[in-house]
């Protein structure tokens, strides 16, 4: 929806969710008031985002930009809003998931709204001309491997790096990365079922720039969790993943 800009501002908005979910270690501070470890991306379970409505609130606003700067972003970060809505309704029930999700929602509501009432249609020409034509699907799926061959043909980097940034997000066993790296694969079969696309490498350049992010947050992942400096569970703790006291501290009451 924004023409030639569309992939600047995916690239720059993209670089925000990974901020706002990196930043800070995401887990907040640690009992006694000092800061906790980074964990990087994300923490064990459903809570990697405790205590952080805001943040949640903003990640919300940023993937609803996402989705109105290109609508079919939505299947690449849907996973990843699904996870956020399920540590949002967690830590705080029904009413933290509608404060956190209000905002993100309501851009889209209202961007859908106008678009239905001026253009008459929710979504642009090109995908109902795309995946509403009257072509069988087994047609347009062979235009999707097609254009899968191409790439790997004269860019085979490019595949490669998307593979690995999916592979490593798997294995480093943060929900946060694993939502992304399930989004990554959901935006491929989407590519797939939509024949592909008439500019070679288009619709990997995001999912590529991606996998980047998702490379470097697993590997440093790997490299706290083997010097122990990542955050461990703590049955003790309230929330599950607070870190747990420094080696020779009193124990947490």
């Amino acid at each position: 929806m924004t023409s030639g800009l569309e992939n600047p501002l995916s690239y720059f908005l993209v670089g925000l969710v990974a901020w706002l979910i990196a930043a800070d270690g995401v887990n907040g501070s640690a009992a006694g008031g000092s800061r906790a470890a980074p964990t990087v991306i994300g923490a064990g379970n459903l809570n990697g985002l405790n205590g952080a409505s805001r943040r949640r609130r903003w990640l919300f606003i940023v993937l609803a930009l996402l989705v109105l700067n290109r609508p079919d972003y939505a299947a690449l970060f849907l996973p990843l809003a699904g996870w956020l809505a399920a540590a949002a309704f967690k830590a705080h029930g029904p009413r933290g998931l509608l404060k956190d999700v209000w905002p993100g929602a309501l851009l889209l509501f209202a961007w859908f709204a106008f678009a239905l009432i001026y253009f008459g249609s929710l979504l642009p020409n090109t995908f109902y001309a795309k995946m509403a034509a009257d072509v069988p699907r087994m047609e347009t799926s062979i235009w999707g491997v097609n254009y899968f061959r191409a790439t790997a043909h004269r860019d085979p980097v490019t595949l490669l790096i998307i593979a690995v940034g999916v592979g490593a997000s798997f294995l480093s066993r943060r929900p946060a990365l694993i939502a992304l790296a399930a989004g990554q694969s959901l935006y491929l079969a989407f590519i797939l079922r939509a024949g592909g696309d008439f500019m070679q490498g288009r619709f990997f350049a995001v999912p590529v720039c991606l996998a980047v992010g998702q490379m470097i947050f697993a590997t440093a992942c790997c490299r706290l969790t083997a010097t122990g400096r990542g955050s461990k569970p703590n049955p003790l703790s309230r929330r599950g993943w607070q870190t747990a006291p420094a080696r020779g501290s009193a124990p947490m009451p």
